[in-house]
């Protein structure tokens, strides 16, 4: 409810400098100005854009895995991070009455997760005196598909701008690349004939995916440029901002693990309306 409740805000600040040349007695109270300003007419009839920016998600996930080397057991742990990514986007919008749109935005995220890890291992000589190191893994790959299916609410605020408010269903694909299972031979001895040290090698990656579904809330701005196109009524500068979220049980190769997709994401871009189409809605107005 607070990604609603900003949204609204912000209706409400961009409305209220709207109405500033409006003379002091006919101006409306701010409440007022809430609903003049949203149901302001917006009458293109689609919107077509594409986009470029980042994602920031802070997330990990952690795994065990042991396995037997001189007559005992090795005990590992590895905590992997999954971050921030690029984004890229594509997308558009049908009005469907109003200032009400249905469209859809494909973006695709790309990322790297690095993991942590740390082992007990056992002496090959003296017995029950392990060992402790630890080591980081060669940078792994996280990637999201999402198709973002949104109802838009669009808002003429200035002759020359308009924002977007829009929310709906998220629907991703994850493919993540967690930790393989260590082995004996992951491990360097790097201290003979003591044996005091050891550390951990090269390990290899297990890469799984699936679908999930989760959904989303974003705000856009469009700021329209003085460029002319055929077919297209405007063209606009846009900047955008999203809060996307899912999550999706994978199998690593310690066992399920739940990672997570989406995040905090914005960037920029550029959209396309395009008016007096062949098409129309009988019920829009």
């Amino acid at each position: 409810m607070r990604y609603v409740a900003c949204l609204l805000f912000f209706s409400v600040v961009i409305g209220s400098s709207a109405y500033a040349q409006t003379p002091p007695d006919s101006q409306p109270g701010m409440l007022g100005r809430i609903p003049q300003t949203i149901m302001r007419p917006w009458e293109h009839d689609v919107i077509v854009g594409v986009g470029l920016g980042g994602e920031i998600l802070g997330s990990s996930v952690g795994e065990g895995f042991t396995f037997d080397v001189y007559d005992e057991t090795a005990q590992v742990q590895t905590l992997q991070r999954y971050g921030s990514g690029f984004l890229f986007g594509v997308g558009g919008g049908w009005r469907i009455w109003r200032n009400a749109l249905v469209g859809g935005t494909f973006t695709r995220v790309f990322a790297e997760a690095r993991s942590a890890l740390t082992a007990v291992v056992p002496h090959p000589i003296d017995f029950d005196s392990p060992r402790e190191t630890s080591g980081r893994s060669d940078a792994l790959d996280h990637a999201e598909t999402a198709f973002h299916l949104s109802g838009t609410w669009m808002v003429p605020v200035r002759e020359n701008i308009d924002v977007g408010l829009s929310l709906g269903p998220s629907f991703y694909f994850v493919s993540h690349e967690f930790v393989g299972a260590l082995t004996p031979e992951n491990l360097n001895e790097d201290d003979p004939p003591d044996f005091e040290t050891v550390s951990i090698g090269s390990v290899s990656g297990q890469k799984a995916s699936a679908w999930t579904v989760g959904y989303h809330v974003g705000l856009d701005g469009t700021y329209r440029l003085p460029w002319r196109l055929p077919a297209v009524t405007e063209v606009g500068a846009t900047a955008f901002v999203r809060y996307a979220t899912a999550s999706v049980t994978l199998e690593a190769a310690s066992g399920p693990r739940k990672v997570r997709a989406g995040g905090v994401q914005g960037g920029l871009g550029i959209r396309m309306t395009f008016d007096d189409l062949r098409f129309p809605v009988p019920w829009r107005k």
